[in-house]
């Protein structure tokens, strides 16, 4: 085998970005160190040097799929526009960017949460919480603008935001990417745009007062 001498910090990107492919084809149990180095084309013991086992390849890639997806919340804010504009341009960014990449992100998320490690789906895990955080921000932010309705609970709108995407994405794969990853996200966004605009928050309807009625004694109306 003919092995090409790189630097350290381009052979760990290298490393982690075989790992993301393999991940994302073939699932977490596909990953071995022997098949990792076979496909980045160096020996075991390369793959050692740079890191102590498969579960610190994998940490490193939670934390790399967790700068890309706050730098795309960050690059999608623009000056002096809304909170919604901000999260609408952000919902279409992320589903351009799953639909290049074969949505490696969120595969690998769901795939950390059900296989991994204890330490990588703790990192998976606040990954998840830490963009929660963030998306619920923006959605307070609107709310002190008056863009979002007062009674919203911006956590669990948050929550939404992300299981929108989530759910798109497995969808999708499910379906051996048969149709564009975008096809519904305008009426997905349709949907959340209503229900953090509803003045009363969008709760459940008051419930219907049923009028009591005055039974009739036999004796009576005689």
């Amino acid at each position: 085998m003919t092995t090409v001498h790189l630097g350290s910090g381009v052979r760990r990107a290298q490393i982690v970005q075989t790992a993301r492919r393999i991940v994302a084809d073939e699932g977490m149990a596909s990953l071995t160190i022997n098949g990792l180095a076979a496909a980045v084309g160096v020996s075991e013991g390369a793959i050692y040097r740079h890191f102590k086992s498969k579960d610190d390849i994998l940490l490193a890639l939670v934390r790399e799929i967790e700068s890309n997806l706050l730098r795309i919340i960050s690059d999608s804010a623009r000056p002096e526009e809304s909170s919604l504009d901000h999260l609408r341009r952000l919902l279409k960014r992320h589903f351009s960017s799953l639909e290049r990449r074969n949505a490696v992100s969120f595969v690998v998320i769901a795939e950390a949460m059900c296989f991994a490690d204890d330490r990588v789906k703790q990192a998976a895990r606040q990954m998840v919480e830490r963009y929660l955080e963030t998306i619920a921000a923006i959605l307070k932010e609107g709310a002190a603008k008056g863009e979002v309705g007062p009674g919203v609970d911006v956590k669990a709108a948050a929550i939404m935001f992300f299981g929108m995407v989530q759910a798109s994405v497995t969808l999708w794969t499910f379906s051996n990417r048969a149709h564009p990853l975008s096809q519904h996200s305008a009426a997905l966004w349709g949907m959340l745009k209503e229900g953090v605009t509803c003045q009363d928050g969008g709760g459940p309807p008051e419930p219907v007062r049923r009028r009591k009625t005055r039974r009739t004694r036999p004796d009576e109306g005689s």
